[in-house]
């Protein structure tokens, strides 16, 4: 594997790890004890395995993934959204996607400008001919 998609994969590595952890982080009282136990152990099995580096913010990037997904959920929001069933209809309370929008990208965007700013610049061999 070349470097590039060496830390590319690395990088997507961390990515999930931090989805991971955003995620148990905001479901503190359902799934989310399990999820932090499950990221503590693959980030010590990363850490292990690959070490760190520029590709360790991955893990701003994809703690961005969660709010984007949350903004996608309220994304007919604010307020209450029914919707027409055979026989009646469903409603539900949405909250403003925009907020979740506006952290989700800073995230994501931040990651990956951070991590394209701390890799090795490749150089590249000009040969005369």
């Amino acid at each position: 594997m070349t470097r590039d998609r060496h830390g590319a994969a690395v990088f997507a590595g961390w990515m999930l790890i931090g989805a991971a952890g955003a995620l148990g982080v905001l479901t503190p009282f359902t799934i989310g004890p399990w999820l932090l136990v499950a990221v503590a152990v693959a980030s010590i099995a990363l850490a292990l395995t690959v070490g760190g580096g520029p590709e360790l913010t991955g893990l701003v990037a994809g703690a961005g993934v969660v709010p984007l997904y949350v903004a996608w959920l309220n994304r007919s929001g604010p307020g209450t959204i029914c919707t027409p069933l055979d026989g009646g209809e469903s409603c539900v309370d949405e909250w403003s996607p925009w907020p979740w929008l506006v952290v989700g990208l800073g995230l994501v965007v931040a990651g990956v400008l951070v991590y394209r700013s701390l890799r090795p610049r490749q150089v590249a061999s000009v040969t005369a001919g």
